[in-house]
């Protein structure tokens, strides 16, 4: 059995977060009353307030239950868009319903990619995907400077990629600090980044 539930501040009884799960044998609504798997815009809200969990409806059916997720996170909008008061990162619709891979699943998960190397013709793929992309000059500019001085003697002084987290108003040091956070990778920030389009990150 499938259930869709939200947040609510207990300071202001706002409604922050639309959330999608399925039925735990021990606890029937786990995931609906877990406090840490969330992500920073939650954790930073619940930081400030303590949080009641509601449930708006159960079904068989996923696809219900994804439906009405999607029309409520459309409703009442996410903060990272600035067009309400939603800490959900996405448009919803697309939920794992709590599951967490165990230990030895994202060990051998790590094992496997561990050395691998991409083929010749992907390679060639990857490249040419990135043919015609446009770097913003300011973004560029900043890539330049970063860059300078690297591999020239440990003395050499070399000038910080700062990350500043929108929804949250917090300054990372570096892209690796950021997406470490984030449990992002680094390549996959960096190019965020460089888009000099994201909604949720950018340089300083």
């Amino acid at each position: 059995m499938f259930y869709l539930y939200h947040h609510v501040r207990l300071d202001t009884n706002e409604v922050f977060y639309i959330g999608i799960s399925r039925h735990n044998k021990r606890y029937k609504y786990k995931r609906a009353a877990q406090r840490d798997k969330r992500n920073p815009i939650w954790k930073n809200i619940v930081a400030k307030t303590d949080f009641k969990y509601e449930i708006l409806l159960e079904s068989d059916d996923i696809n219900i239950i994804k439906a009405k997720e999607i029309e409520l996170i459309a409703q009442y909008g996410k903060i990272r868009d600035c067009t309400g008061s939603l800490a959900n990162i996405t448009d919803g619709g697309e939920g794992t319903f709590g599951y967490q891979p165990t230990e030895q699943v994202r060990l051998k998960h790590s094992q496997l990619m561990k050395g691998k190397k991409h083929s010749e013709e992907t390679r060639k793929r990857m490249s040419k995907a990135q043919l015609g992309k446009v770097v913003p000059e300011e973004v560029g500019r900043k890539i330049s400077v970063s860059k300078k001085g690297k591999n020239l003697g440990k003395n050499h002084e070399n000038v910080p990629l700062r990350v500043f987290h929108i929804p949250t108003g917090t300054t990372y040091k570096s892209i690796m600090q950021a997406a470490k956070h984030f449990n992002i990778r680094r390549n996959t920030l960096g190019e965020r980044l460089r888009s000099g389009t994201d909604l949720e990150f950018k340089l300083l």
